[in-house]
C-alpha cells in the first residue's frame, strides 16, 4: 500500500523531471537562435588583391543575458582586424567590417564573432582566396624587330590560387597580341601590333577553374616619332675653318612613344634612303652609305650632313655662309626604322626628303 509520503516524493520526482525538461528546451531554444551570419563575402569568394571589401551580415542574441551590451569582431585567421559594440538586445542586427586586402595573397578565413561580457559568444566563418594578375614587363612592338633593351614577349601570371585549370583569353586586341601557352599559369604574350592612344586597348580574360576572375588590361608601346631638339638643325664649315670648303650639318632627336613620352631606355636606329635624284644637270656626288646605330643620353639620336666635294665634283661645295650654298643638288626619300641595327628593319618613325645643297642638308 503506497503511503501519502511516498505519494508526496513521486510528485515531487515527477515535477522536477518536466521541469528539467522544459528548461533544457528554453537553453537549447535560446542558444539557438543566438547566431552570426556573414552575407558578404560568399564563402569560397575570389577576391583582388588591392580591393578594400566589406565584410557585413546580422547577428542575434536571443539569451539576453547581458544588460550591458557586447562585443563584435572580426578576425583574418587568427588576427584580429576590428572590433565594435554589439547592441545585445533581441531581435536581429547588422554589423559591417571594411577590409584592405592589399598585401594579401592567397587563402583565408574571416571570422566574424559576437561576444558578451562574461565570455559567451557565437561566431561565423567564411573562406576567401585574394589572388592578383602581375604583368613581367611593360610589352613593346617594333613591327617585328627585337630590341634589345625593351620586351616584345611577356608573362601574365595568376598569383595566389591553387592548381587549377586556368584558360586565358583575348577578349579585345586580337590585333595587337597572341597567347602563347593560354592554359597555363603564367601565360606567354607576344606582341603583333601598337596600342592606340589613350592605351590599355588589350583586354586578356582570366578564367579558373571554369569561372572567370578578372579581366587584365594592359598597352602595346611602340616607339611613335622622333621630335628635333631645340636648336637644330646646325650648319657648320667643314674641315674647320680649312679650306677647301665643305659643310657639316646636324640633326637632333628625341624618340618618343606613341603617347609623347620619351622612351625609357636606349635603342637601335637605322637609316635608309630611296633612289637619289639629280637637281644639278651633271652633278656627280656619292650618295653616301646608310647607318645604324643606338641612342644615347635617354633615347636621342643624331643624324648627319656632311660633304666636301672639291673640283672635279659638279657641283663643287661651299660652306654655309657663301653665296650659292642654297643651290640644289640632289635629293631622296629618308627613312628612320627602330628597333634593329639591321637597314631597313624595324619600326618605321620618320619619313621626308632629304634635301642636299652645296652648302647644306635638310629634311624637307
Amino acid at each position: 500500500m503506497v503511503t501519502r509520503r511516498q505519494k508526496i516524493k513521486k510528485y515531487r520526482f515527477f515535477f522536477l523531471a518536466v521541469l528539467t525538461f522544459f528548461f533544457c528546451i528554453f537553453v537549447q531554444k535560446a542558444e539557438s537562435a543566438s547566431q552570426v551570419t556573414i552575407s558578404s563575402p560568399a564563402n569560397n569568394a575570389y577576391i583582388n588583391q588591392g580591393s578594400t571589401i566589406s565584410v557585413s551580415g546580422t547577428y542575434s542574441w536571443d539569451q539576453n543575458l547581458d544588460s550591458n551590451g557586447g562585443t563584435i569582431s572580426f578576425l583574418v585567421g587568427t588576427t584580429l582586424m576590428s572590433s565594435q559594440s554589439a547592441d545585445l538586445s533581441a531581435g536581429s542586427h547588422s554589423f559591417s567590417f571594411s577590409w584592405d586586402t592589399t598585401g594579401y595573397q592567397g587563402a583565408y578565413t574571416l571570422t566574424v564573432k559576437l561576444s558578451n561580457s562574461s565570455g559567451s559568444s557565437v561566431s561565423s566563418s567564411v573562406n576567401v582566396t585574394v589572388f592578383f594578375i602581375s604583368q613581367s614587363a611593360d610589352l613593346w612592338w617594333f613591327n617585328g624587330a627585337d630590341a634589345s633593351n625593351y620586351a616584345e614577349e611577356i608573362t601574365l601570371t595568376a598569383n595566389g590560387l591553387p592548381s587549377g585549370t586556368f584558360n586565358w583569353s583575348i577578349t579585345q586586341g586580337s590585333d595587337k597580341v597572341t597567347l602563347i601557352n593560354p592554359n597555363s599559369n603564367p601565360v606567354t604574350l607576344k606582341s603583333i601590333g601598337a596600342s592606340s592612344p589613350p592605351g590599355k586597348d588589350v583586354k586578356i580574360q582570366l578564367k579558373y577553374n571554369g569561372e572567370v576572375l578578372q579581366t587584365h588590361s594592359l598597352t602595346v608601346y611602340t616607339c611613335g616619332y622622333c621630335k628635333l631638339l631645340f636648336g637644330y638643325p646646325t650648319d657648320e664649315t667643314w674641315p674647320f675653318n680649312f679650306p677647301p670648303y665643305g659643310y657639316w650639318t646636324t640633326y637632333r632627336f628625341q624618340l618618343k612613344d606613341q603617347f609623347g613620352n620619351d622612351l625609357p631606355k636606349e635603342i637601335e636606329v637605322n637609316e635608309s634612303f630611296g633612289p637619289f635624284v639629280s637637281d644639278w644637270q651633271g652633278e656627280n656626288w656619292d650618295e653616301g652609305t646608310p647607318n645604324s646605330v643606338f641612342t644615347v643620353d635617354g633615347a636621342k639620336v643624331r643624324d648627319n650632313y656632311r660633304a666636301l666635294k672639291p673640283w672635279p665634283y659638279e657641283p663643287t661645295t661651299t660652306n654655309p655662309f657663301e653665296s650659292g650654298s642654297w643651290d640644289k643638288v640632289k635629293h631622296a626619300q629618308q627613312y628612320y626604322k627602330t628597333g634593329s641595327l639591321i637597314i631597313g628593319m624595324g619600326k618605321l618613325i620618320k619619313q621626308h626628303k632629304v634635301q642636299l645643297y652645296r652648302g647644306r642638308g635638310r629634311q624637307e
